[in-house]
């Protein structure tokens, strides 16, 4: 048995040698018993040193607790991801509605201001008279009868909304309207215009005479608009203030 042990440790010996490098002799062939002989004692050795031999193989198997912990953190990331889609989807319908709202609001406010009212009535002939708009031209300047004349400023023209007054009663009525507070502002493309008062012998604001029963004349209301906003004339609209109240003029 020592004599084993004593060529088996020659042998280790050997091979130390040759794997360092600093023997340059040939490699030392050995034979199946030799070899049978070294891997029988290296795992002997292995054995003797092993603490977790007795163990024997096993495998690392995942932990339970810790993967049922990773799945709800997964689980919580989801939830929490949908309930922020959830919460931003419910924040936009809101904003949306919003805005839907607060834009019928101002439609109905710029539509109805508050009521609408006649033209007649403004001039406190609401059972007496009608007044209808027959059309709506421009001018840069209007005359009558070669005497008396008005010129718009540069850059303005004149807005003419052109009015048919009718006596609906069997008696004549008589009209002072340069002594009657008309309150009548023009609006086109959103700017609100004065009327333009002249004395022209049929601008409604100023006219003053009677109008006989059964009958209709033909009036003129001014407004000094810029010339740029002309094209838009056709959309002129009337907003009347009585007694303090803003309504829209019907025509």
């Amino acid at each position: 048995m020592n004599n084993k042990k004593g060529i088996l440790l020659a042998l280790l010996l050997s091979n130390s040698l040759l794997l360092s490098g600093c023997v340059v002799t040939p490699l030392i062939e050995l034979t199946d018993e030799e070899n049978d002989l070294i891997t029988n004692y290296s795992a002997k050795v292995v054995a003797k040193y092993n603490t977790y031999q007795k163990d024997g193989l096993n495998c690392t198997l995942p932990d339970p607790e810790q993967e049922r912990a990773t799945e709800e953190k997964k689980t919580d990331t989801k939830n929490e991801k949908e309930e922020t889609e959830k919460n931003e989807q419910k924040s936009t319908e809101t904003s949306d509605k919003k805005e839907i709202e607060e834009g019928n609001q101002s439609t109905q406010e710029n539509q109805g201001t508050t009521s609408s009212v006649s033209l007649a009535k403004v001039i406190g002939h609401e059972n007496e008279l009608t007044i209808t708009r027959t059309n709506t031209t421009t001018a840069n300047s209007l005359s009558e009868k070669g005497v008396y004349s008005i010129s718009a400023k540069q850059g303005m023209t004149y807005a003419v909304i052109h009015l048919k007054v009718t006596n609906n009663t069997g008696s004549n009525i008589t009209l002072n309207n340069l002594m009657t507070k008309i309150d009548v502002t023009a609006k086109i493309n959103g700017n609100a215009c004065q009327p333009m008062k002249s004395l022209l012998s049929n601008d409604f604001f100023t006219y003053t005479g009677t109008v006989t029963a059964n009958s209709s004349i033909d009036m003129v209301m001014l407004y000094e608009i810029p010339s740029d906003a002309a094209a838009g004339v056709g959309g002129i609209l009337l907003e009347a203030t009585v007694d303090g109240t803003k309504s829209a003029v019907k025509l």
